[in-house]
């Protein structure tokens, strides 16, 4: 995201909570990026605004934004969002990759699509109510896959799956948190950083040196999405060891 798009996500925070205070009624964004959600968090947080997030499921990653008055915060059923289930032959692959791109072709914009959850033999995706029907009407083929598209609730059957990646590090500094995660060394790590293809929590961080805690989620562009999932332990030689998870 660069700075104008972050610029554009804070003043569009602003503006759904200037016409809340004016109609007294919650206000919906279509879906949001980790990162626009954090600097959305911030600009209203800095206005005294109250919002909640959504994105269909508990850990969902692109998700809704209301901004709602302080004394009405709506129900989740009543955000904009559509859950369709995508059914093929268990014996078919279809990735997450696949699937968006056959979304794409639809001509969605991004921001109607959220999260989508491949399992075998199903896909649960995330949508802006205003196009799940039209996704249902028209999605019959994903590639040479041959798909049934139709409105369902979301099973809660998905589980995210992660490869453990366990190792040393001097410090929690960013660095060498980022060059165990994508097994480089820390001056590309650093490089990285400072060329601002790491995010933390969405957001990106420039500084090599910044600290980074246990259950931090973050991003390096290239070589995946990671969670700091533990730190165990101190070496004999003051190492810590950790274990981070990169999200499959």
């Amino acid at each position: 995201m660069n700075r104008e798009d972050g610029e554009l996500i804070s003043a569009r925070a602003a503006d759904l909570l200037k016409a809340c205070d004016r109609s007294n009624a919650p206000r919906f964004t279509a879906f949001l990026t980790e990162g626009e959600c954090a600097l959305a968090q911030q600009t209203l947080e800095r206005l005294h605004g109250s919002f909640a997030f959504f994105g269909g499921y508990a850990q969902a990653q692109r998700r809704i934004l209301c901004v709602h008055p302080p004394e009405y915060a709506p129900e989740e059923q009543a955000y904009p969002i559509a859950c369709v289930h995508l059914t093929y032959r268990r014996a078919d692959n279809l990735t997450h990759r696949d699937v968006l791109g056959a979304l794409m072709h639809l001509r969605l914009r991004r921001d109607a699509i959220g999260d989508i959850l491949p399992q075998e033999g199903l896909t649960q995706v995330f949508l802006h109510k205003p196009v799940a029907q039209l996704v249902c009407d028209e999605l019959r083929k994903i590639g040479r896959v041959g798909v049934r598209a139709e409105l369902a609730a979301y099973t809660g059957s998905f589980v995210q799956e992660f490869e453990p990646i366990e190792g040393t590090v001097p410090s929690l500094r960013l660095d060498a948190v980022v060059s165990l995660a994508a097994r480089i060394s820390r001056e590309k790590s650093a490089v990285l950083i400072h060329g601002g293809q790491v995010t933390v929590g969405g957001l990106p961080v420039l500084t090599p040196s910044a600290l980074i805690g246990q259950d931090a989620v973050f991003s390096a562009r290239g070589f995946g999405k990671f969670r700091l999932a533990q730190v165990s332990g101190i070496t004999k030689k003051g190492r810590l060891h950790i274990t981070i998870e990169k999200f499959k």
